[in-house]
């Protein structure tokens, strides 16, 4: 496997259920997404996509 498949997996890596569920209990708490990021230590856009995806249909399953 070369080294640009590696990246590309590692791009894709899907969160658990529960991280993402953490995000949002965050949120709800009044967390922001840089204390949420920080806290998880994931990126602050990955955070800022799971709450979007959670605004907009309610769940955090994938």
């Amino acid at each position: 496997m070369s080294v640009k498949s590696v990246e590309s997996i590692m791009k894709n890596k899907e969160h658990t259920r529960q991280v993402r569920d953490t995000v949002v209990k965050k949120f709800k708490a009044g967390f922001g997404y840089k204390k949420i990021s920080q806290a998880l230590n994931i990126p602050r856009s990955t955070v800022q996509a799971i709450i979007l995806k959670w605004k907009e249909y309610q769940t955090t399953a994938n």
